[in-house]
């Protein structure tokens, strides 16, 4: 009997696919099977048959004829998996019709969430005034078509980043990878292999190498950085050649967080740990005056904490905790233990994760799920990783504070929250633990950082945060490197103890300037 072919997460599968060749999607449904077939560079998808259910046998031998027509390299098959993550008895049909399936081809069969497909195609419709009755004869084959274009989307942008030398070397404890590599993708491959970062920021499709430059971070008072996992990076250096820099090392504490000022990162290498699992719950409405007095005792409840708020109301709006699982099976974890915990204790009020009225359709479907456990790859950032950053337009600011001064920074910001709730979607606020790198805004100190997702409008948000800015800084607020900043270098360096340091060694390891540009020159070198 042959060995029957691999069913596998998308991006695991596309390592088993050739370089081209057309993929075949699949929406099995109770009474059909919707087909569509990309081109062989996969970059369309057509929706080109409804195979109407009959018996397996010869639905299998249906699509496998589908599949010899088009020369076909793989198979995407649509995983209806629940909102809040889970999978009910037609996920678990799917997965049984892809185990039976595989048996009778040697192609890779890829699964890929569809959950968003038939309301996304059904807006589709909608805008294109089709209707009713003509939405529901053409929307299964649309769904179909949209859940291949999707996992072909995603397919694409891994390929664009993703070394397939990612080495993990399980003695070290450490895993190397491209620079390019988002963090989405690595967190679902190392996964799979058994391991975990130790820890995530927001979004998932940011990148290894701009995450760590910029000193970019998640939350937790226990938890530096992202770029405190770099234990080596490779860079291409003024001279053209290619150094290699690891922890211990001369100028390691300058050359990670360094705003590109030494070369080219093209490869880094991070430390690993055994995988675990997180639960992210959501509490609402906590007076400004209460959140600040319990502010240590609620930040130290979880392993991640968030606050998602306005400034003007009289209230915080949303706290998200996330809380480190011990191992265990799934279902044995005490959640009442928990809640009295995050709840009685420390006064919190459960409810929903997301602002009412919600700003965006269906905000569940945009979220990592809540109140049940999961991979730390899919909770400790906030949206899926198939999901785009919403607002799509946006402009965003943050500031690195230590945490004596919070309680002044609030003050200042409540001081113009009517001004600055006008143009702000939402703010974040989170905590980070103290690190060694030089340019680090959490260099040795423990650090809270309010985070401003700004309208886009332009003039109005300049104008705002240039005031903010000039307010906190004489505090010890320090811009984040990623985002939106307006000091000058001169402002900037007193901010930094170890600034004079960092210029002379990029000097020393580029003399001529070659990596030097017009942001460096503002913020760094003056």
């Amino acid at each position: 009997m042959p060995t029957p072919a691999p069913v596998l997460p998308l991006i695991d599968a596309s390592s088993h696919w050739p370089e081209r060749g057309a993929l075949i999607g699949l929406d099995l449904g109770t009474k059909t099977i919707g087909v569509a077939v990309s081109d062989p560079d996969r970059r369309l998808a057509t929706g080109v048959e409804t195979v109407q259910r009959k018996a397996f046998k010869s639905d299998a031998a249906r699509l496998l004829a589908i599949a010899a027509e088009r020369n076909a390299a793989g198979f995407v098959l649509g995983l209806p998996i629940n909102m809040d993550g889970s999978e009910g008895p037609r996920a678990q049909s799917t997965r049984a019709f892809a185990r039976n399936f595989s048996k009778l081809t040697e192609l890779t069969i890829a699964l890929w969430d569809e959950r968003l497909s038939t309301a996304a195609v059904e807006r589709e419709l909608i805008g294109m005034d089709v209707s009713r009755a003509k939405r529901a004869e053409v929307i299964d084959a649309g769904v179909v078509g949209y859940t291949i274009v999707q996992g072909l989307e995603r397919y694409r942008a891994f390929a664009k980043s993703y070394d397939p030398d990612i080495v993990i070397d399980q003695e070290r404890m450490a895993v190397m990878v491209g620079a390019g590599i988002s963090y989405g993708d690595l967190s679902s491959f190392l996964h799979q292999q058994g391991f975990a970062l130790h820890n995530l920021a927001s979004l998932p499709q940011i990148t290894v190498a701009g995450a760590i430059a910029t000193a970019t971070h998640g939350s937790g008072d226990g938890n530096k950085a992202l770029s405190s996992a770099v234990v080596g990076l490779e860079l291409v250096v003024s001279d053209g050649s290619l150094q290699r820099v690891e922890l211990g090392e001369a100028d390691f504490e300058a050359m990670v967080v360094s705003l590109g000022a030494f070369g080219i990162v093209t490869r880094v290498t991070l430390a690993i740990e055994p995988t675990f699992d997180i639960r992210q719950d959501a509490f609402v409405d906590i007076p400004w005056d209460e959140l600040l007095a319990k502010f240590d005792a609620i930040s130290s409840a979880a392993y991640s904490f968030s606050i998602f708020t306005k400034w003007s109301g009289p209230t915080a709006s949303r706290i998200w905790l996330k809380t480190r699982l011990a191992a265990q099976r799934p279902g044995e974890f005490d959640i009442t233990r928990l809640e009295l915990n995050l709840g009685s204790n420390l006064g919190l009020k459960p409810g929903v994760p997301y602002s009412v009225p919600a700003t965006v359709e269906n905000p569940l479907a945009l979220l990592n799920p809540f109140g049940v456990a999961g991979p730390w790859s899919d909770r400790l950032t906030h949206t899926r990783r198939e999901v785009a950053p919403l607002p799509a337009e946006q402009i965003q600011s943050e500031y690195l504070i230590a945490r004596p001064q919070l309680q002044k920074a609030v003050a200042i910001i409540r001081a113009m929250a009517e001004r600055i709730d006008a143009l702000l979607y939402a703010t974040e606020i989170r905590t980070i633990a103290a690190d060694e790198f030089w340019l680090s805004p959490a260099y040795r100190q423990d650090t809270v950082g309010v985070h401003f997702t700004w309208k886009k409008q332009i003039d109005a948000v300049d104008a705002i945060t240039k005031e903010l800015e000039a307010l906190l800084i004489p505090l010890g607020a320090k811009p984040h490197w990623g985002k939106l900043i307006h000091a000058d270098a001169a402002t900037l360096a007193p901010l930094y103890p170890r600034m004079a340091d960092f210029r002379s060694r990029v000097l020393s390891h580029d003399p001529e300037g070659k990596f030097r540009n017009a942001y460096l020159e503002k913020h760094v070198f003056g």
